[in-house]
């Protein structure tokens, strides 16, 4: 189960204005890439675009900062940018503020729509600090304390207007008490209501709640099933989860082929776990035909991308020379990068001093 957020938390307020087909697209647009739903994604953004494409202010400028590479990026920053600014400074428009922040990441425009309590601010300013303070060299606890306090505060704050990425947020603080005591509960809780509101990484949680038995019994076949709701959103984490399920016959028909393909697709949108697990595979002929040599490629670019069960899986091919040569030395190379990829001082010191690249190469 996933208790991390990889991006900004973002969803369109769409009551700000009204609830039309081209405004529900713009909210899709917004949530779906933060919330994990590369479908809803897809389909929201070609709606958007045809808007922007009939000179519609409010598409144009969400359009081109979503799609910044677009040749007709620039024009429409050009000409929707003053009515927008226009909101923002006249009206002092919380959502303004927040679209304006959305053009070269404007600090000071995402801090007015937070003054603002803008929810879409509320959850960016919220996962930008927990990120700023969880990177920060050699920060004291009790900095590390306050910040998350103040982050738990702001996705409260979202969570509170019933908004399901700030639900889901809030759930992942409650989950890992970040800035508050830990209350699996309450975590629970969250992630039940943000995916009855269709958010794909929640839904993909309340799944692995129910496999893993945390707070509700444990049942497979209800795993199984929140699994697949949010592996057809096209959730990486949902395919993955839903893969295992498949391969291990948990709560369903044992279909190892089909894990395979969904191992493929979520390998596809660069989830490391499922490179990993797509390698074991190609390794064992499970779902596919046994290709050991594959298997190790995939092992390393799965490591590449700083995922420990692959380095150690390296490191026992290499000791039992499947799928390459044996090497005692890379095998242990690989073990010691496994555990430096945990945080281990000592094996970081060891492959530095010993001339070894301490990240996969």
């Amino acid at each position: 189960m996933r208790f991390l957020s990889a991006g900004l938390a973002l969803i369109f307020a769409g009551a700000a204005f009204g609830a039309d087909e081209s405004t529900m697209a713009l909210l899709s647009l917004l949530n779906s890439k933060a919330s994990g739903s590369p479908k809803v994604y897809r389909e929201s953004l070609a709606v958007v675009k045809a808007d922007a494409e009939k000179g519609k202010a409010l598409q144009q400028f969400v359009y081109a900062t979503v799609c910044p590479n677009d040749a007709k990026a620039g024009e429409y920053l050009e000409a929707s940018r003053p009515k927008i600014k226009q909101l923002a400074e006249k009206k002092n428009n919380a959502l303004a503020w927040y679209l304006l922040s959305l053009e070269g990441q404007d600090m000071d425009a995402l801090k007015k729509a937070v003054e603002g309590g803008n929810v879409q601010a509320l959850n960016a300013w919220g996962t930008l600090m927990h990120t700023s303070v969880m990177t920060m060299p050699n920060v004291d606890e009790k900095r590390l304390e306050e910040v998350n306090k103040a982050v738990f505060d702001v996705f409260r704050q979202a969570a509170a207007k019933n908004d399901p990425n700030g639900l889901y947020n809030l759930g992942m603080c409650y989950m890992n008490g970040i800035g508050c005591e830990r209350e699996v509960k309450l975590g629970f809780n969250a992630f039940k209501t943000a995916a009855e509101r269709g958010h794909p990484e929640a839904i993909n949680n309340v799944g692995g709640c129910y496999r893993e038995g945390i707070v509700v019994e444990r049942d497979l076949e209800k795993a199984a099933r929140w699994f697949k709701i949010s592996s057809d959103f096209e959730n990486a984490y949902g395919r993955l989860n839903y893969g295992l399920a498949l391969q291990n016959g948990d709560g369903v028909e044992q279909d190892e082929k089909a894990a395979f393909a969904l191992f493929q697709l979520a390998a596809d949108d660069g989830s490391a776990e499922a490179i990993n697990l797509l390698a074991v595979c190609y390794m064992n002929g499970i779902g596919t035909g046994k290709d050991e040599a594959r298997a190790v490629e995939l092992f390393k670019d799965s490591a590449r991308l700083g995922f420990p069960p692959a380095m150690e899986n390296l490191c026992e091919c290499y000791s039992a020379g499947r799928g390459v040569k044996a090497d005692a030395m890379e095998s242990m190379v690989w073990k010691l990068r496994a555990r430096a990829a945990m945080g281990d001082k000592a094996s970081v010191k060891w492959l530095e001093d010993n001339g070894h690249k301490v990240s996969a190469p």
